[in-house]
């Protein structure tokens, strides 16, 4: 008698233990003080692209942006002692991400300044005659 006693208060004891750690949420990642601005910061990245998966640079894509994405990288920047190592990495990607929208910002500006008004790329050399002769 004294054995079930004893092994039904073991059980009892470890279902409760049991139940009071099963209703815990799963463990986050722990917050840190350069979490929100590394999501916001994450946010801008992505704005300057046309897709979530930072593979097509947006037709719209703007000085003002540019600057703004890079203002937040600065203050990320500051707090990046803060970060945890998989913030870190975030964070290295989007200056990655950033570094090349304001490369590909530069040569869309150099274009547009060549192109002028027209926005057509010509080719002096180009024989419309030598053209249609191939193709007859």
């Amino acid at each position: 008698m004294k054995m079930m006693v004893k092994t039904g208060g073991i059980i009892l004891v470890s279902g409760l233990l049991l139940a009071g750690c099963g209703n815990q949420d799963k463990a986050s990642t722990p917050k840190t003080a350069g979490q929100p601005q590394l999501t916001r910061l994450t946010k801008q990245v992505k704005n300057l692209y046309a897709d979530s998966k930072y593979e097509m640079p947006a037709k719209q894509l703007s000085e003002a942006a540019l600057t703004k994405a890079n203002t937040q990288k600065d203050k990320v920047y500051k707090l990046r002692g803060d970060l945890s190592k998989a913030q870190q990495k975030a964070f290295k990607v989007d200056q990655q991400q950033l570094q090349a929208a304001k490369k590909i910002f530069s040569v869309q500006d150099t274009l547009n300044t060549e192109l002028g008004d027209d926005q057509v790329l010509k080719d002096e050399g180009f024989k419309i005659q030598a053209f249609n002769n191939d193709f007859t």
